[in-house]
């Protein structure tokens, strides 16, 4: 049972009104005197007639203003120690309140009907074309989460077109540029809508794929890409090579995941030199 703010107030409330009159209660039955029509018992002790009063006993409603007072303390007390939690969590967790419109967005399309199955993509992107690295971290650790609620992940491609230092000496860095930056245009529009592609420096491209199934997909889809790269002619003899990252295996944090993901595309890179030579 889902309480809001106001109905545990309430609760508090009442539950200190009502202990408070229990024991005001309790106390003036105590003080008031026995009542005349009750009837003392007689009881034989040693061989005399005793007579001896009943014993005062507590009035049972007493007893249940007192339980249901003690009852709404406990709601009070749980609704404040859940909401300080809360917004410990909030101050801890910045990114929380845009994963929430993220999330909260795919309940209802626009037409109003709910989403029987996980959308193909996530209707509000996290990714803006700001790509300092800081800020693109921060984009990628609230599409995982967000991600991560429908029970899916996200996953990261980064690689260096093999032929780019090639380009370079053939074409002069303005063409080379030039074709950098149509690729990361077709790149973007093979992939969805709330997918990104961006340059790292000249070179090195990463991409972040949402609401991944698992490493399988994301394979799957590099390889893809790559198609895209070979046609550019960015691609050399040599099988192109990519350094992956799956959220949260490789890192929880966009920083630990482009990181892992550099760390696996050089790891890869020097493998292939070393079995070259």
């Amino acid at each position: 049972m889902i309480f809001n703010a106001r109905t545990l107030s309430t609760c508090l409330a009442l539950g200190f009104m009502l202990s408070a009159s229990a024991s005001l209660a309790r106390s003036d039955s105590m003080r008031a005197p026995a009542p005349q029509h009750r009837t003392e018992q007689t009881v034989l002790w040693q061989g005399e007639e005793l007579s001896v009063e009943p014993k005062e006993t507590f009035v049972q409603e007493y007893s249940n203003l007192i339980l249901v007072g003690m009852l709404g303390l406990a709601l009070g007390v749980f609704y404040f120690a859940k909401r300080r939690a809360w917004m410990h969590f909030r101050e801890e967790c910045p990114n929380e309140e845009v994963i929430d419109e993220v999330v909260d967005a795919l309940s209802k399309d626009k037409s109003g009907r709910s989403y029987a199955i996980v959308p193909r993509a996530l209707p509000t992107t996290p990714f803006t074309e700001q790509n300092d690295i800081d800020t693109l971290a921060r984009q990628i650790e609230i599409a995982a989460k967000a991600s991560t609620r429908l029970s899916r992940t996200v996953g990261l491609i980064y690689f260096e077109p093999q032929n780019y230092a090639e380009c370079i000496e053939r074409h002069g860095s303005e063409k080379t540029r030039q074709v950098m930056s149509s690729l990361v245009s077709e790149l973007r529009q093979s992939l969805r809508s709330s997918d990104h592609v961006t340059l790292l420096g000249d070179s090195q491209v990463l991409i972040c794929v949402c609401l991944l199934s698992g490493l399988t997909d994301l394979e799957s889809i590099t390889r893809r890409m790559f198609s895209i790269v070979a046609r550019l002619g960015l691609t050399g003899r040599t099988t192109q090579r990519a350094g992956l990252a799956i959220y949260p295996i490789n890192g929880y944090s966009g920083g630990e995941l482009i990181r892992a993901a550099e760390e696996n595309f050089l790891g890869a890179a020097k493998t292939a030199e070393e079995i070259a030579a």
